[in-house]
């Protein structure tokens, strides 16, 4: 991602600062995967990305 600028600039936007991993899902920014895994999924199966979760 450092190597896009315009990504980087995105995620400051969205967030204040740079911070990996962030996920941005409907309009949900999540920041980690550890402490949001579950709602991770839950987003994921709801997009209908995930499917039988």
């Amino acid at each position: 991602m450092t190597a896009n600028e315009q990504y980087m600039a995105e995620l400051k936007a969205l967030i204040g600062r740079f911070m990996t991993p962030t996920l941005v899902i409907d309009g949900e920014t999540l920041i980690g995967f550890g402490s949001n895994m579950s709602h991770v999924r839950e987003l994921l199966h709801q997009g209908g990305y995930l499917e039988g979760e």
